[in-house]
């Protein structure tokens, strides 16, 4: 069967708040830019965002399931659609990162499947605050996912990288106490030092991972929380003071409580927020400016 003869797959993907590149002209004379494309893997992904999202007011999606986006990918045989469904949603997941919402695809069209059509029971929510780059730019997100998808698609069940994502989205929800955000970031530290540990071949022995052995046939020196998150940023390049963030954790996880000041929690909180963003950032392969969680969208760092 000739190539241009192959029919396309079409997924509908919610709260995907972002900007369009490209240009579409309608058939009245108007166009409006609402289509972002994405290459990833063998596949190209058309994103075509409904007229509000890409008109950028969305002010009243924040906080809900919202269906924003038809997604078409042309060319596609039979016994390949599990293959672009399933890069689809590296796309997503990259893309909630990216947004700090919750993008899913929450169903499918493709003619030649047995069933047709197919729509999934999700939930999730759109909630952009303080996202890692402008929603109203998207270019410098379809740069993110073009290069961070390989590296995405290679570490991503080593490295737990959708849980990594679900906790971060997980945190900024709204009306949570603020131990409870901290307790949600402490748990993520935990998840990417495990599968880092793991990734690196440090040995675990009883119940422990281990330093090298100082004499041979006994076990090394145990590792501290404090030790193996700080050999983990430090693989990527990242040297960081992180007293203050133990001090806490540990407060917070052996009491429920912490006797500091909310706005002391709060500074702690978003300085892991910003530790996180630039570990993914470099750990993915991506290279650009990206915004601080903590300047409130005022600041750019470059990796």
């Amino acid at each position: 069967m000739p190539l241009h003869n192959l029919p396309t797959l079409t997924a509908y993907v919610a709260n995907c708040l972002i900007g369009g590149i490209e240009v579409t002209h309608r058939p009245d004379g108007s166009w409006i830019r609402d289509v972002v494309r994405f290459k990833c893997g063998k596949w190209k992904f058309c994103f075509r965002q409904r007229t509000d999202v890409a008109h950028g007011k969305t002010e009243d999606l924040h906080g809900t399931f919202c269906e924003t986006t038809t997604v078409e990918v042309d060319d596609v045989q039979s016994n390949h659609s599990e293959d672009v469904l399933a890069t689809l949603d590296a796309i997503c997941w990259l893309l909630s990162f990216a947004t700090e919402s919750q993008v899913l695809c929450y169903g499918h069209h493709f003619p030649t499947c047995k069933t047709t059509g197919h729509i999934k029971s999700v939930s999730g929510i759109a909630n952009p605050f303080r996202p890692p780059f402008n929603l109203a730019y998207p270019v410098k997100i379809k740069n993110f996912v073009e290069q961070a998808y390989p590296v995405y698609f290679r570490l991503s069940k080593k490295r737990k990288l959708p849980v990594v994502f679900h906790y971060l989205l997980q945190a900024t929800r709204p009306s949570q106490p603020t131990e409870i955000r901290l307790l949600l970031l402490f748990i993520t530290l935990e998840n990417l030092k495990d599968t880092y540990a793991r990734t690196a071949g440090i040995s675990y022995i009883k119940g422990y991972y281990r330093k090298p052995p100082s004499k041979p046939g006994k076990p090394g020196a145990q590792f501290s929380f404090e030790d193996l998150l700080s050999e983990m940023l430090l693989s990527v390049g990242m040297r960081r003071g992180l007293k203050q963030i133990v001090t806490l954790r540990n407060e917070i996880i052996h009491s429920g409580l912490s006797r500091k000041s909310h706005a002391m929690q709060l500074s702690i909180y978003e300085r892991i927020q910003d530790i996180l963003r630039e570990y993914i950032l470099r750990l993915l392969g991506y290279h650009g400016e990206f915004f601080l969680y903590a300047s409130q969208g005022c600041a750019t760092r470059k990796v």
